[in-house]
């Protein structure tokens, strides 16, 4: 079932300045990220591939997809906003 939506869902090209936006390459993580993403995990010795790798991964996907929704005009609500959203709906 998830596969079939896969295969009708439409690719989004996204840019490697996007993704560049959202690296701190201060952070050592990032920098961890960074290797896998411009060269592969091979340069990454096997302890660095697990672990914090995953969940950076995450969090730079996550950052480049909420700049994508704001680009395309979307706007983040904080959560005491849809809260307040929610009160007025049942007033």
């Amino acid at each position: 079932m998830y596969r079939h939506a896969l295969r009708l869902a439409a690719s989004l090209p996204v840019s490697a300045a996007m993704v560049e936006a959202c690296l701190s390459l201060d952070h050592p993580v990032d920098r961890l990220f960074h290797t896998a993403w411009t060269q592969s995990l091979d340069p990454l010795p096997l302890s660095h591939r697990t672990g914090a790798l995953s969940g950076i991964t995450g969090h730079i996907a996550e950052s480049v997809l909420q700049t994508m929704f704001v680009e395309a005009g979307f706007v983040h609500l904080p959560a005491t906003a849809y809260r307040l959203v929610e009160v007025r709906r049942l007033s």
